[in-house]
Parts: C-alpha cells; sequence; structure tokens
C-alpha cells in the first residue's frame, strides 16, 4: 500500500568552528622553526553541559627542526587544557582535546595559544545543561460535536533538552472536555514523549472553552496552558460510515482520515479533525437534498496516508 521512511531526530547544538587570527606580528618559534602562529580553532564554540571537545592550532609553513611548542591557557576552570602541544617537524598543525565541566549559569572561555610572544585565541561559550519540555499545541478545537456523542483529538509532550524533564501534572477544565492516554508524574527522557488523548463530549448544544494545563520541571516553560473549544450540535440526519482495516498492509496503520464531496464534484473535503482510530465514523453536518459521495485513507504512525478506498454515497433525505 505504502511504505515507513523511518524518522531519525538529531540535535546538533551550536556546532560551528571558530577561529581568530595572529595578534602581536610573526616572531619565529623556538626549535629552529621559521614558521610562526596563524590560529586557533576548535570544532565546538558554543556548548551545552558537561561535553568535549577538539581544537586545532596551526603555523604559516611546516614547523622545522624539533618541531613547535605551543603554550596554551584558558581563562575558565571549567575547561580543562593541556598547558601546551607540540607541532612536529614538517607539520602545519596539530589537534588535542579539551574537557569541558557543567556549569550552572551561561559563561565563557577564552583558550590563548602562544608561540614566542605571537598569540591567537579563541572563545567558546558554555550552556547549563537543562530540561525543556515542547507541547505541539497552543489551543485545539473540535469545531462542531454532535450533542452525546465524542470526539478526540492528540497532544504530544516531547523532552527537547539536554536533561530529563518531568511532568508533574496535567489537568483540564471545562464542561465536556477530558483526557486520558498517560499517568502522572512522569519522567522523560531527552527525546522522549508521550501522546494526550483529550476528548469532548458535548452533553447540550452550543459553545464551551475549556483549558488544558501542563505542569513541568521545564527550564523554559514550566506551565504551558492549551485552550479548549468546542461546540455541541443536535443533528437532523447524519451519515454513519463502517469500513474494513487493511489486512496487507506492511505499515501499521494509526488511524484513518475521511473524505467527502457533494454530489457532482471531485475535490474532496477532509471531515475528521484529528485521525479516527475506528472503523467507523459518523457525519453529522450534512443537509437535506443533497447526496455525498464518501472515501477513506489509512494513514501510518507519521502521517502517511494510503491511496483512497472506494467511494459510497449516501442521500439525505
Amino acid at each position: 500500500m505504502w511504505t515507513f521512511a523511518a524518522l531519525l531526530l538529531a540535535t546538533i547544538l551550536f556546532s560551528g568552528c571558530g577561529a581568530v587570527t595572529v595578534k602581536n606580528g610573526s616572531t619565529p618559534s623556538g626549535g629552529g622553526a621559521t614558521a610562526s602562529l596563524q590560529s586557533i580553532q576548535c570544532t565546538n564554540t558554543a556548548v551545552v553541559g558537561a561535553a568535549s571537545d577538539s581544537c586545532a592550532v596551526s603555523l604559516t609553513g611546516p614547523a622545522t627542526g624539533a618541531g613547535v611548542v605551543v603554550n596554551l591557557s584558558s581563562s575558565n576552570s571549567a575547561v580543562v587544557i593541556p598547558s601546551s602541544v607540540t607541532i612536529p617537524s614538517g607539520a602545519t598543525s596539530v589537534t588535542f582535546n579539551i574537557l569541558i565541566a557543567a556549569v550552572a549559569t551561561a559563561q565563557s572561555t577564552t583558550i590563548d595559544a602562544t608561540v614566542a610572544g605571537v598569540s591567537a585565541n579563541v572563545v567558546i561559550q558554555l550552556h547549563p545543561s537543562a530540561p525543556m519540555l515542547t507541547v505541539n499545541a497552543t489551543s485545539v478545537s473540535f469545531g462542531s460535536v454532535p450533542v452525546s456523542t465524542s470526539s478526540t483529538q492528540s497532544v504530544t509532550l516531547a523532552s527537547t533538552g539536554s536533561e530529563p524533564v518531568t511532568v508533574s501534572s496535567v489537568s483540564v477544565t471545562g464542561t465536556g472536555f477530558s483526557i486520558s492516554g498517560a499517568t502522572f508524574p512522569v519522567t522523560l527522557a531527552p527525546g522522549q514523549s508521550v501522546v494526550l488523548s483529550v476528548a469532548f463530549a458535548p452533553s447540550a448544544s452550543g459553545s464551551q472553552t475549556g483549558q488544558l494545563t501542563v505542569v513541568s520541571n521545564s527550564a523554559s516553560t514550566p506551565t504551558n496552558a492549551i485552550s479548549l473549544t468546542g461546540t455541541g450540535v443536535v443533528a437532523a440526519h447524519s451519515v454513519t460510515l463502517t469500513w474494513d482495516a487493511p489486512v496487507s498492509s506492511p505499515d501499521p496503520v494509526a488511524g484513518y482520515n475521511v473524505y467527502r464531496t457533494a454530489s457532482g464534484g471531485t475535490s474532496y473535503q477532509l471531515l475528521n479533525t484529528g485521525i479516527e482510530t475506528l472503523t467507523t465514523y459518523a457525519d453529522y453536518a450534512v443537509q437535506s437534498g443533497l447526496t455525498y459521495t464518501y472515501i477513506v485513507r489509512s494513514v501510518d504512525a507519521q502521517g502517511v496516508e494510503s491511496a483512497p478506498s472506494n467511494t459510497t454515497t449516501a442521500t439525505i433525505p
């Protein structure tokens, strides 16, 4: 039917390469070398939490004699570097590793390289590691929902920081709104997520508003407030659709999308506001005297749809 494409999420934090040029002329280095210091570079010029990094110092030309000794220093004790490195004879550069300890506040360090009075430096920004929670919606609208029925949508809570985030509570207010799908408190490691099912089941006609509140130890937004809206309606007519689940799909089916067009039309409109997980759907937004044509498409976990089902029609009295 259709195939999955694996989804790989990677976060590259503050990657870059910083380098500065020589500040003090071009005095020949020791060990018989005739080349002078040119620059110092580090792979990452901004780092989150504890980490290691790779840096390199370069000369204007090949080292001669016994090689060139480069003296190193760091302005921040959170960054541990070797006191010196040697560029071998015939080489123009040498790499070395540095160790960066976790910091509690944002700060920086300047790494200096010096050869015979000639110096260069590179600045690395240090950022504290922190838990971060990302919510994939700021509002959820259920539209019109027939009285005594229920409509469900999903809200995803994801840990997007460098430390685990703890969601301490999730609550909902508003007539007819409810949540399910997880138990709190819950701790999510970086990259993990949890999906909430938010439902609206009106018991009477009329507009309703509510709020979903998520409380966590996220460094950015410890409290997320998601507005909820929906309208209960009394339908004079409805069309109930049922279908069979695919039995030969190579990809797991996450749910279904239902589409409709009026008689004679070729452009189909998506009816459901969230993926339908059951193999049935009730269309209450129909008008007397019209004929409607319906199709259903299955959907995988990434939102990729299948080819359409066969069509079916319904004429409203």
